[in-house]
């Protein structure tokens, strides 16, 4: 794994296994623009529909976190998706 093999401590949450706490998600939301965390190519936002919805973005992630845009790496209370380089750079030291 990419993270483990530079030595960079990390976590893994299985989004099926537990859900994300409201302090996490407002990590996430604090770094990202709302529409960018969408991941507009996966099945479960084609198959649901959600192309043709009108709907609040953050409060739809939170209850289907299966559109989320994964991987996201958070440091230090910012985030970022993976790869980042530089931002994996900064988490190292």
């Amino acid at each position: 794994m990419y993270l483990k093999e530079r030595r960079i401590p990390f976590q893994i949450v299985d989004l099926d296994q537990r859900e994300l706490s409201q302090r996490e998600w407002e990590s996430i939301f604090s770094s990202f623009d709302a529409g960018d965390l969408i991941d507009r190519e996966s099945k479960a936002y084609r198959k649901k529909g959600y192309g043709y919805m009108v709907f609040d973005i953050r409060e739809k992630l939170m209850e289907d976190p299966d559109i989320l845009r994964l991987p996201i790496l958070r440091h230090n209370g910012r985030c970022s998706f993976f790869p980042n380089d530089k931002f994996i750079e900064d988490a190292r030291q």
